[in-house]
């Protein structure tokens, strides 16, 4: 932001000053803008200011990640309100509108935004595996270094660890440690799955990664031609197919076990009859403890 005559101007190292306010886990390479108000007197309150200010390089905790960050806004009564909040890395885009309380960190605000690629633009956490972009919306909240996310997230067509989905969308919570939906849908060709559960790291680094640890229950139904190119079987079989299952473990070694039924079995053009399995699953590794095939 350009500033006016009436501004003071800013051109900082924002480190030495998140530091000296208690951020410790939030740094940034500098701060340039201006900042035009009044106040005196110890602490945030008596400050009334309009603020315009450009950080660039913001890192959180340990992540390995930086973005660049533009705010306009005011600060009254020790609380800043952004009017707009504009945060980018590469063609990624959030903007935000709310209130912060520069006392006790408490925040408050409506974000959209779009994450145009997952796996070079996801900050501030890294997971490995992610190919595709997404879009989101949502509200933080909680505190500045400790904060919760709740919304809705849509990206199409997205891959994980080389598994193509068409669509992933759903409600979500998102925090340092955890990521939960209540019904996430995934769908791919005429298949979709509804999932439920939560992924967890037991420290926060600032990398997910494979230190995300799944629990959780799908629901599946659609066709098994969809399903036989996420995991390859010696057989071409085609039909529909129902299952639920539960899973536990991380992205790469997941395990669990659960229901599936086929109806209408066919291999081919040549109908087998219905198919009812219980199945137990861990890693690349399926066990079938109980099978009934009826012509």
């Amino acid at each position: 932001p350009q500033p006016d005559t009436d501004c003071v101007n800013i051109d900082i190292r924002a480190e030495e000053v998140l530091r000296a306010f208690g951020y410790l886990t939030v740094v940034a390479a500098g701060v340039t803008g201006c900042v035009e108000g009044s106040g005196q007197g110890r602490g945030w309150a008596p400050v009334s200011a309009r603020v315009r200010l450009a950080a660039r390089e913001i890192r959180f905790g340990a992540g390995e990640r930086t973005v660049d960050a533009v705010l306009s806004g005011s600060v009254a009564r020790g609380v800043l309100t952004a009017d707009q909040l504009l945060v980018s890395r590469g063609k990624s885009r959030l903007s935000g509108k709310g209130n912060l309380n520069l006392t006790t960190r408490s925040l408050e605000m409506a974000v959209t935004g779009k994450v145009e690629h997952l796996g070079e633009d996801l900050w501030p956490f890294t997971v490995d595996g992610l190919v595709g972009g997404l879009t989101f919306s949502g509200r933080l909240s909680r505190t500045l270094l400790d904060p919760l996310f709740v919304g809705q997230i849509r990206g199409e067509p997205v891959s994980v660890h080389g598994r193509r989905f068409d669509l992933i969308e759903g409600p979500v919570e998102i925090e340092r440690r955890r990521i939960a939906s209540r019904e996430l849908r995934l769908v791919r060709g005429k298949t979709t799955a509804r999932l439920s559960g939560e992924g967890r790291v037991a420290e926060w680094t600032g990398l997910w990664r494979d230190t995300l640890r799944l629990s959780g229950r799908a629901d599946l139904r659609g066709r098994a031609e969809d399903l036989l190119t996420l995991i390859p079987s010696p057989w071409p079989l085609t039909g529909p197919v129902v299952a639920s299952l539960s899973f536990r473990g991380t992205s790469q070694e997941l395990s669990g076990g659960g229901q599936f039924e086929m109806p209408d079995l066919r291999k081919g053009s040549e109908r087998w009859g219905s198919l009812k399995a219980a199945l137990t699953f861990k890693g690349k590794n399926l066990t079938v403890p109980h099978l009934v095939l009826m012509a």
